[in-house]
């Protein structure tokens, strides 16, 4: 794989609609007991292809299956299929379409195998909506990871275990891993450093001799957001001089000298205009306080203060502020 590719999969694995759900739930659970029993046998590779995009020619279709009816491609074809012919009403109908495309499309012993296997996985999908519904609506009592384990232990009941895992492996595994990394940064129990032992263990334990890809093809700027959130309980206990230190250390590590001398001018640029807004709230406050002034006097005095601290902002300063009134 080459750099473009592991930098999407990896993204795609650290931003999951599951890791949103998981967030909002219950943020402890077992580090231990993966969801596959051999993590290694799903690589980056496979999950790279699981979410690529495939265009399935019917006059190359046989070569898909050429080797295996269940491959990388099976779930992925399965997908194209249900689009290809959603326009039947009934099932009935939609079943046969599938066959007649199938039989017309690959060698009749493959295509049987193949339409079993569909038939199976459109009972799956109808069944595990239903049931992802009732596990979703539980969630408060448990987590994603037990969702996730519900839906893995549904798909092994209805294809047999070594199907399953060719057929989810990878979705699994890419749902798993931002749950269970995104728990250790979350952690606030811990200090950065046991969350990045922590991390290690799980990159070494779910990804074997791929762990270092995972890591090191992390863009720099969200290597840098993650670490803030990794050292989020070391930076609290610090006192200002010692946070601003620790958090230049962190940027000098991860970024070229221009891009953190870029980083500390917005940094001075935002703190500025936090004195410039507390300044303000303050004569603000004192204004309306103020028991001598009569309301029009009092907005009078409001406005001069606005064109004073904020110059030729000011007017955009009004904008935001009666925005922000309406809203509440």
């Amino acid at each position: 794989m080459d750099k473009k590719k592991i930098i999407a999969v990896v993204g795609i694995l650290i931003l999951t609609v599951v890791v949103y759900q998981f967030l909002k739930s219950n943020s402890s659970f077992d580090d231990t007991g993966y969801l596959l029993k051999n993590n290694n046998s799903i690589k980056l590779d496979d999950i790279r292809m699981s979410l690529k995009k495939s265009n399935f020619k019917e006059s190359e279709a046989a070569d898909y299956f050429s080797e295996d009816v269940v491959n990388s491609y099976t779930l992925k074809y399965f997908k194209f299929m249900q689009m290809k012919f959603k326009e039947f009403k009934t099932l009935g109908e939609h079943l046969d379409a599938v066959r007649k495309y199938l039989y017309a499309s690959i060698p009749a012993e493959d295509a049987e195998k193949l339409f079993a296997l569909y038939k199976t996985f459109v009972k799956y999908e109808d069944a595990l909506a239903v049931k992802m519904k009732e596990w979703m609506g539980s969630m408060s009592s448990g987590n994603s990871i037990e969702i996730l384990k519900k839906m893995h232990e549904y798909q092994k009941e209805c294809f047999g275990e070594e199907v399953a895992l060719k057929l989810f492996g990878a979705d699994i595994k890419a749902r798993e891993y931002p749950l269970r990394r995104k728990a250790i940064i979350v952690d606030d129990s811990l200090y950065g450093k046991e969350k990045e032992d922590k991390i290690n263990k799980l990159n070494r334990d779910m990804w074997g001799d791929e762990a270092e890809a995972v890591e090191a093809r992390v863009r720099p700027i969200d290597r840098y957001r993650e670490k803030m959130n990794i050292y989020d309980r070391d930076l609290k206990e610090l006192d200002s001089e010692e946070r601003t230190d620790k958090i230049r250390e962190f940027r000098e590590d991860l970024f070229s000298p221009e891009v953190v001398e870029r980083l500390e001018k917005v940094d001075a640029l935002l703190d500025a205009r936090k004195e410039r807004d507390a300044q303000y709230r303050l004569g603000e406050e004192q204004i309306l306080n103020d028991p001598n002034l009569s309301e029009k006097e009092k907005n009078e005095k409001i406005v001069s203060l606005q064109n004073k601290i904020f110059g030729e902002d000011a007017d955009a300063f009004r904008r935001r502020e009666e925005i922000s009134k309406s809203r509440k």
